[in-house]
């Protein structure tokens, strides 16, 4: 197994750089009987694909797809370099080879950059990095106007394969994108999580979108149920804690029964250390 030495992955940019010098160094080989004839892939790619926050940061059947490209490129190298110079049709599926597993990795820079700039690249929403900032702003709008907000958070429910819940977020990403309004925000703040920002809405408006897009899902015949909590915080809330607090009563409410929908009330903290004693 590669030793990664670093405390963070490589940035994808400069693997990307490698990997193309490492085709120019590698190419002399597969012509030229006297250059050096390797196919070893180039360490800073097998140190990212093996550091644990590479894991963590994409999602696994990516991973799994730019893996299997790569051992089918070398495959195909291995096979170019057993004669020199190698026959065209050979040497093509090594070309091709190449290409298709730079692309896959320039998929992934690109996820990435937008990951960077805030907004998730499979379902084109806004990510948690700009969560908090917006919703702030929104609060503070509200402690000087007067106009309702609320938010509803919400989650898939059940387990599934990388398969499935690809299906799935194309199903309720499509299901968001005909209930919301021009100026409703939604996040991506989990695997399976969301958040909708509902501007001029209140507990009841919060409640009314997450049955629109209920309705919406059985309209696309989607073979899975969410569990929502609403809430309309009030400027003065704490927004960590207040956020904290409503995916603990979510994970509660799921864990009695999947596809609800609950109407979230901000306790003090003695109120929910009381009510936690009461449950024991």
């Amino acid at each position: 197994m590669n030793e990664v030495p670093e405390q963070t992955a490589q940035p994808l940019a400069d693997i990307i750089d490698d990997c193309l010098n490492w085709l120019s160094t590698t190419l002399p080989g597969i012509f030229y009987a006297d250059a050096v004839k390797t196919s070893d892939l180039p360490k800073t790619y097998t140190d990212w694909l093996a550091h644990p926050e590479t894991a963590n940061s994409f999602q696994s059947h990516l991973l799994e797809q730019i893996q299997r490209s790569a051992d089918t490129m070398i495959s195909a190298l291995k096979e170019a370099l057993q004669v020199t110079p190698p026959k065209p049709e050979t040497f093509n599926q090594f070309m091709q080879a190449f290409e298709d597993f730079m692309s896959r990795l320039n998929v992934i820079e690109n996820q990435t950059l937008l990951s960077e700039k805030g907004v998730d690249p499979q379902t084109g929403f806004k990510t948690s990095a700009i969560l908090m900032a917006e919703l702030k702003k929104e609060l503070d709008r509200r402690s000087r106007r007067g106009n309702p907000f609320a938010i509803a958070l919400i989650k898939i429910d059940g387990d599934a394969d990388d398969e499935k819940k690809e299906y799935q977020l194309n199903s309720i990403s499509s299901a968001f994108k005909k209930c919301m309004r021009s100026f409703d925000d939604i996040y991506r703040i989990g695997d399976k999580e969301f958040l909708a920002g509902l501007k001029h809405s209140d507990l009841k408006g919060g409640i009314r979108f997450t049955e629109r897009v209920r309705d919406e899902l059985k309209i696309l015949n989607a073979d899975f149920t969410f569990t929502s909590c609403v809430a309309e915080p009030d400027p003065l809330d704490d927004l960590p804690t207040f956020l904290n607090n409503m995916k603990k009563d979510l994970a509660q409410i799921a864990a009695g029964g999947q596809g609800q929908t609950l109407r979230f009330e901000e306790l003090s903290p003695l109120q929910r250390y009381v009510n936690t004693i009461k449950d024991k």
